[in-house]
């Protein structure tokens, strides 16, 4: 049992919060990221809202929900527009990304 716990901080300063999120995002979109585990389809749902939220703000436009017919755009959508008031700032949601791909993924 190892009592020591694998920081990797190499210089003295300690990353931005949009640089872990910049690498956060990085890391999900490339194929050959080693996943600790495979996210939870609610994990997957909330990753993807909160990139949203980051990129484009809150979702406010009630018009835009996809239809039925394409449930996974819908799921994805609706993930977003239930962040509501959870997330308070842009960067908020770029630290609760970052702590969320995190439990998967090193950073």
């Amino acid at each position: 049992s190892s009592s020591s716990s694998s920081s990797s901080s190499s210089s003295s300063s300690s990353p931005s919060v949009k640089d872990l999120f910049d690498k956060a995002t990085k890391a999900v979109a490339d194929k050959n990221t080693r996943w600790s585990s495979e996210p939870s389809y609610g994990d997957k749902m909330e990753m993807y809202a909160l990139f949203k939220s980051v990129r484009y703000g809150p979702c406010t436009d009630g018009s835009g929900r996809p239809s039925l017919f394409d449930p996974v755009a819908r799921a994805k959508w609706d993930a977003w527009a239930n962040l509501g008031d959870k997330v308070h700032s842009k960067e908020e949601a770029q630290k609760l990304y970052i702590k969320l791909v995190g439990k998967y993924v090193d950073l």
